[in-house]
């Protein structure tokens, strides 16, 4: 999903992937990804596309937009 979201760039900053605080929660590993811009369309529109383009991913993916943390 990151090599998607940057090759649709668009002027987004894309920090991550990074281990979440509980890496591993009920058998599954968890990984954090943070996208930073300053227009929430084009955000959506290269996340929308980035996960249209890995089906497996869609189901398992939270977007949190607007985090109080990220801990």
């Amino acid at each position: 999903i990151v090599e998607r979201l940057r090759i649709a760039d668009r002027g987004l900053r894309i920090l991550g992937p990074a281990p979440a605080p509980l890496g591993r929660l009920r058998g599954e590993y968890r990984a954090q990804l943070l996208i930073k811009g300053t227009n929430r369309k084009k955000m959506r529109e290269a996340l929308q596309q980035a996960l249209a383009a890995a089906p497996d991913l869609q189901r398992r993916v939270i977007v949190n937009v607007d985090p109080l943390s990220v801990l």
